[in-house]
């Protein structure tokens, strides 16, 4: 697919969109090998090069990749965040992973006619805890909600509440979660709609 892409990238304008989407299904076919390894070494935990990354580079990519799909069921996509650049050091391909994840089990969730608020927060309060200082990335959406039962094993590998689907997506949110000491909550009210909450630690990035 790659080397594909590669071709007819090479064949168009650098100021075109084409050459921008192909870079993007280039970049894409990248993360794809890490997917995939992600859900091979599910039980492992992989030392990773650090390296300095936006974040709003990243939320605006994941949203991007997923916009098509989200119109195609007529679903809204909104960012909430600080206009300045925000820096993390570490592997921005598990943040885009996660996001990438929990968009589209919000898509899932709604089905069709609904909306998706992607919210980014600096926390800083002075206390030594994750959840009084760090970065707080909520995924809100407006679907079907969760019960206390499903919510209680929503991380679990395998374990869906869809007629669809592997049961892997969040259980690899939690994983690449962990991985980071990332802490990941959710709140849910069945027929409200779902929240995921990611909270990564200032003194961690």
């Amino acid at each position: 697919i790659r080397g594909a892409v590669e071709i007819i990238r090479d064949e168009v304008s650098p100021e075109s969109k084409q050459y921008e989407f192909a870079t993007i299904l280039i970049d894409e076919t990248k993360r794809l090998n890490e997917v995939v390894e992600n859900y091979l070494n599910l039980a492992k935990k992989q030392k990773k090069k650090d390296v300095p990354y936006q974040i709003n580079e990243i939320i605006q990519s994941s949203v991007l990749l997923i916009s098509n799909q989200a119109k195609k069921n007529n679903i809204k996509i909104k960012v909430n965040g600080p206009d300045f650049p925000i820096q993390l050091m570490g592997d921005q391909n598990d943040l885009q992973q996660i996001l990438i994840n929990l968009i589209l089990n919000a898509i899932e969730s709604i089905k069709e006619d609904g909306e998706i608020l992607i919210d980014i927060e600096q926390i800083s309060s002075g206390k030594s805890d994750v959840e009084s200082n760090g970065l707080k990335i909520s995924v809100n959406d407006t679907g079907s909600g969760l019960n206390e039962e499903e919510i209680e094993k929503i991380f679990q590998p395998f374990y869906t509440s869809k007629k669809t689907g592997s049961g892997l997506g969040l259980a690899i949110v939690k994983r690449i979660a962990d991985s980071n000491s990332w802490k990941i909550n959710i709140e849910s009210v069945v027929d409200v709609g779902t929240k995921f909450v990611l909270m990564i630690p200032i003194n961690k990035n």
